[in-house]
């Protein structure tokens, strides 16, 4: 069951958690997972450099991230790992925090409401 149906957040708070996600993935800042498309089957060798969109995308995601006080505070972290790399909240509890799993959805809780008011324009900063 998600948190939406248990009713820990709201319809909003998962619509700005889907809206980072969709940045973050515009963004491009996830692990590829696919072949290498910087080579070409004639064996010569490009750079490919980010569109306009990734670009766009890449300074929200930073302004989001920067609003959430960092990547290096708890619920920036939460943000690019779970919400962005859609890690599991326990992998992310345990890798990156080492806390309990019951207090990492409180930190995802949090995280998603800060979200919310972040892009609806209620905080600017964490």
């Amino acid at each position: 069951m998600s948190l939406y149906q248990r009713g820990a957040i709201t319809k909003e708070q998962v619509l700005a958690a889907e809206r980072f996600r969709e940045a973050f993935r515009l963004a491009q800042l996830d692990p590829l997972r696919a072949p290498d498309l910087e080579r070409v089957p004639s064996g010569v060798h490009r750079e490919i450099m980010p569109g306009v969109v990734a670009l766009r995308a890449r300074r929200q995601v930073q302004a989001t991230i920067a609003g959430l006080g960092g990547i290096s505070r708890t619920v920036g972290s939460c943000a690019w790992h779970v919400i962005g790399l859609e890690w599991s909240v326990r992998r992310w509890a345990r890798e990156r925090h080492g806390i309990a799993p019951t207090t990492a959805v409180g930190v995802l809780i949090a995280t998603v409401a800060m979200l919310d008011a972040i892009y609806s324009g209620r905080r600017s900063a964490a």
